[in-house]
């Protein structure tokens, strides 16, 4: 699994998750908002760049990181 949560464009999140995909590995593009403090404090804004379907699947994880998930 690879959760990419850097702020970039579309193409190279892309770019990423085709070779990712061909070796069975699930990547999911999940940038953040919310600073350092955010990610200190577990109370970061992370916007996940997936279907429902796959996003479920690292939801778990990614609410210890965050509190406000958006698919």
């Amino acid at each position: 699994m690879i959760m990419d949560m850097s702020t970039r464009d579309a193409e190279t999140a892309i770019d990423l998750a085709i070779p990712a995909d061909e070796l069975g590995l699930l990547f999911d593009d999940c940038p953040t908002s919310g600073e350092p403090a955010g990610a200190d404090n577990g109370t970061l804004t992370i916007m996940v760049g997936d279907n429902i379907q796959k996003c479920e699947k690292i939801r778990s994880i990614l609410e210890v990181l965050g509190e406000k998930i958006i698919t």
